[in-house]
């Protein structure tokens, strides 16, 4: 494992019970206006679209315009990420963010559980992302990390001995 390589997220603490990891400030600042400061832009867009411009594209249009806006206003907000990562003795801590604010979910790792990694894709990039696959269950998202700059393999294969070296779970790359 090379050593605190957890692109995008950066090295927090390490004890032996517990490895912390979060957003570095830069990427939490860009996600702070992308997705909570945004939303708010749009919206005061839409309050104060000039008149001729309504009148311009028509009733239907305009209405069709302000719904779809709305929408991407909605999308954004309730937009879920996680924010920082804690890996502890049998579980692991996940900190998402979500409408302004922040909350903790922690997942039990049990030695039959399975972690499913998988790249997907999102319009022009890609990311890993990760699932927690319990036994006889549906998976569960964990988190994800882009898959870029040369695959992000370095900062894919840690997260992935960290599950295995450290809770001794099973683990799948799906490409």
């Amino acid at each position: 494992m090379q050593q605190k390589d957890f692109y995008p997220y950066t090295f927090i603490s390490e004890t032996p019970e517990t490895l912390a990891l979060a957003l570095p400030n830069g990427r939490k600042a860009v996600t702070f206006v992308t997705f909570r400061v945004m939303p708010l832009v749009l919206l005061a867009f839409s309050v104060t679209i000039p008149e001729n411009f309504r009148r311009d594209l028509g009733d239907w249009m305009y209405w069709g315009f302000i719904l779809c806006l709305y929408a991407v206003i909605f999308g954004l907000v309730f937009h879920r990420y996680t924010a920082a990562l804690t890996f502890s003795r049998g579980s692991m801590i996940l900190g998402f963010n979500i409408c302004y604010f922040d909350y903790n979910e922690t997942e039990r790792l049990n030695p039959g559980d399975e972690i499913l990694v998988a790249k997907e894709r999102a319009g022009q990039g890609a990311y890993w992302m990760f699932y927690l696959v319990l036994q006889g269950q549906k998976k569960k998202r964990l988190f994800s990390i882009p898959a870029t700059l040369a695959q992000n393999r370095a900062s894919r294969d840690n997260f992935i001995a960290i599950f295995e070296q450290k809770y001794q779970l099973k683990t799948t790359v799906h490409e």
